[in-house]
């Protein structure tokens, strides 16, 4: 019998990438996944070095905070889309693996991110 995973409303809204949680009716690893949120993410860094990224940092330099915030909340809607329209996954131990370096990968990208727009600020005069 097919289990229709269940989660608590926090753990339902962070159940992605590194973090999986326990089903509470049948108790399986589960997580679900964001392909709209990753979207934004993965036209970023599409030639997995960046170039499209640093060319982006340079060219909106000056609006780099207006651009970095409007990112972010373009992601967070994509996120809660998602959260509609994705189900809950039971995890094996390679998707397990794959959603731990997916996880660090948009890690590094958030705090390199981050401290782009932070220093595009503060170097304003």
């Amino acid at each position: 019998m097919m289990c229709k995973h269940q989660l608590s409303s926090l753990k339902s809204f962070f159940a992605s990438g590194p973090f999986i949680f326990a089903c509470e009716k049948c108790g399986a690893k589960v997580y679900r996944e964001h392909p709209k949120a990753a979207l934004p993410w993965n036209v970023l860094v599409i030639d997995r070095i960046g170039i499209l990224f640093l060319a982006l940092v340079f060219l909106l330099f000056e609006s780099l905070p207006i651009a970095t915030a409007a990112f972010f909340f373009i992601s967070f809607l994509l996120y809660l889309i998602d959260l509609k329209t994705e189900p809950l996954k039971c995890v094996n131990l390679k998707e397990e693996r794959k959603s731990q370096n997916q996880g660090m990968f948009v890690l590094v990208m958030v705090v390199v991110v981050l401290i782009a727009g932070l220093g595009a600020y503060l170097w304003q005069p």
